[in-house]
């Protein structure tokens, strides 16, 4: 059964594996891991599942993540915006309950890798 959610229909069943992860890992995950500016981390599975119902208010509200630039015709460089499609699977996720799925055995050190400087 759909789930309508408030601008797009999530047919599917969200996981974070397949869909959560990506979007938290590129958009959040960089200020939220140790020694940077945020207070928690949101590295794993288990640590978005802790923070989810917040998560779940301050991208529905467009709190997070911080992007005070208003929208343009073009891309900002290092734009961190959440689409709506993004937001609505967000909402469809915590409304199901959470589901991690299948796969994406992606560990707190393995993100912290990716976004290490280069």
């Amino acid at each position: 059964m759909p789930l309508l959610c408030v601008h797009t229909v999530i047919s599917a069943s969200v996981s974070f594996n397949q869909e959560i992860a990506p979007i938290i890992y590129r958009n959040c995950s960089s200020c939220h891991r140790p020694g940077e500016a945020a207070p928690f981390p949101l590295l794993s599975y288990e640590d978005v599942v802790k923070k989810s119902k917040m998560i779940g208010k301050v991208t529905r509200s467009r709190l997070m993540p911080p992007w005070k630039a208003e929208p343009a015709s073009y891309a900002y460089r290092d734009e961190r915006r959440l689409t709506e499609r993004e937001i609505d699977l967000i909402q469809a996720w915590i409304k199901e309950g959470t589901p991690e799925g299948e796969g994406g055995e992606t560990s707190a050190a393995e993100v912290q890798f990716r976004l290490a400087p280069r």
